[in-house]
C-alpha cells in the first residue's frame, strides 16, 4: 500500500502530475500534507461530488 507521504514525494517529483483524493480520505490525505514542509506548494482543486485533485507548482511559480 501507497502511503500519503509517498504520494506526495511522487507529485512533487512529477512521478504523477495530479492525484486525485476521493471525498472520503480527504481529511486524512489533508492532515498528512500540512505537516509536510513544502505543503504551500500543493494545491487543491475542488471536484463536484467533494473529491480534491492536487498538482504541484513550487512557490514563486504561476
Amino acid at each position: 500500500m501507497v502511503t500519503e507521504e509517498q504520494v506526495l514525494t511522487d507529485v512533487e517529483t512529477v512521478i504523477f502530475e495530479d492525484y486525485r483524493v476521493r471525498k472520503q480520505y480527504f481529511v486524512d490525505f489533508r492532515n498528512v500534507l500540512i505537516k509536510a514542509d513544502d505543503f504551500q506548494s500543493f494545491r487543491g482543486k475542488a471536484q463536484v461530488g467533494g473529491d480534491c485533485i492536487y498538482t504541484f507548482k513550487p512557490r514563486g511559480t504561476k
